[in-house]
């Protein structure tokens, strides 16, 4: 994964930055997935919500 993708990975904290979406290859998808198209989406880990 190329830093710059982890940076903005790191940057994702819900309502304020876009989740980042992976492909099947792990690589970031500019724009919205095609139907049916697997991703993964993945948001900083460090937020916590009471």
């Amino acid at each position: 994964m190329r830093v710059a993708d982890a940076g903005r990975i790191s940057m994702s904290i819900p309502l304020y930055f876009r989740a980042v979406l992976l492909d099947a290859q792990n690589h970031v998808l500019v724009g919205s997935p095609a139907p049916g198209q697997p991703v993964q989406v993945l948001v900083d880990g460090g937020l916590l919500v009471f």
